[in-house]
């Protein structure tokens, strides 16, 4: 899932106003009016690519894209890298659907939507189902996937454009994924800065993809978001992402923390009460360490053991109740100071 645009008040945008998506455009310059009337949305599709683009009057807000690999590509499929956002002559950034190429071989996808509350529900030929909540989170994009049929991950994607990202299927890579939660990996450079999904386990949802908030995608340091994965063994993928950015990007003078918080300013507001004591420890810790050096196994893996429950960080949404999960140190998956 991508932003691909610096993003100019996402957050604030949608805190204000509810998406409600009617139809998918016929045309890619044709907008699916949201509830407020200013706002509008369209939604593309090709093969193994679903992507929704945000205006707001002529103005491009913003772009969320869904790269879904292909069911029949076989277990081992050749690199599929997902098209970074670019600022083109002039120094505008280019969207998903410019650098795709929206009607060259970029044609609206036969998807059903369904109107929830400030949800939209689309279902895929291939049987993928995306639940979006948009809106009612204050910035905050919820996309739940699910999946009837098991799908092949890509043998690499390529999300950092300064930092590898190992391919899933090989086990070396997993066994340097910085965090495991459930069957969910993320690496790259920091915690929550770009984010992959490791699917080699037989997962019956595929997403891969980098929040983008910063004013260049080489600008590693300067975004500032919170994101992350839960894959129960049902096969149901949810995804968070709250991109913080401020009027003009994101504020250097402030940190991470900062960030995230002025752009979920209610405690993270998916998270509840008796997961903030987790994210407190965490924090602490990443901002107490040199964000140039630190390695997050680390801190993550100090203090986590096979014996300890740490309260989950994404409670299942819209109706959560919250819970624990427990993090096993496990030898396939050791922590860096275990190796």
């Amino acid at each position: 899932m991508i932003f691909s645009q610096p993003l100019p008040r996402i957050a604030s945008l949608v805190s204000q106003h509810d998406f409600v998506l009617d139809a998918p455009a016929s045309e890619p310059s044709a907008g699916l009016p949201l509830s407020n009337g200013d706002l509008s949305a369209s939604l593309y599709g090709g093969p193994g690519l679903l992507a929704l683009s945000v205006r707001k009057g002529d103005a491009h807000v913003g772009e969320i894209g869904l790269r879904i690999p292909r069911l029949d590509s076989g277990p081992h499929p050749p690199p599929n890298p997902l098209p970074l956002p670019y600022t083109g002559e002039g120094g505008g950034t280019k969207g998903l659907s410019q650098v795709m190429g929206v009607g060259e071989g970029l044609t609206p996808f036969p998807v059903l939507l369904h109107l929830y509350d400030a949800t939209a529900h689309v279902a895929l030929p291939d049987g993928t189902e995306i639940d979006a909540f948009v809106a009612a989170t204050r910035g905050l994009i919820v996309l739940r996937v699910r999946s009837q049929r098991t799908v092949p991950f890509p043998a690499a994607l390529e999300l950092c454009p300064k930092y590898e990202v190992r391919s899933a299927n090989d086990e070396e890579s997993i066994r340097h994924s910085t965090f495991d939660i459930r069957h969910s990996t993320f690496e790259c450079d920091g915690p929550f800065r770009y984010l992959r999904q490791d699917l080699s386990a037989s997962l019956s949802a595929v997403l891969c993809g980098f929040v983008y908030g910063a004013r260049s995608h080489t600008a590693v340091r300067e975004d500032a978001i919170l994101a992350t994965f839960d894959v129960p063994p049902s096969g149901e993928c949810l995804i968070l992402a709250g991109v913080a950015t401020s009027q003009d990007g994101p504020d250097p003078t402030r940190s991470a923390r900062a960030e995230v918080e002025r752009a979920l300013p209610h405690g993270y507001l998916l998270l509840q009460r008796e997961h903030a004591v987790w994210w407190e420890r965490f924090w602490e810790k990443y901002e107490a360490e040199d964000s140039e050096t630190t390695d997050y196994r680390d801190i993550y893996c100090s203090r986590v053991t096979c014996q300890e429950k740490r309260p989950n960080p994404l409670p299942p949404f819209p109706k959560g109740e919250g819970g624990t999960t427990c993090f096993p140190a496990r030898k396939d998956l050791p922590c860096r100071s275990n190796r």
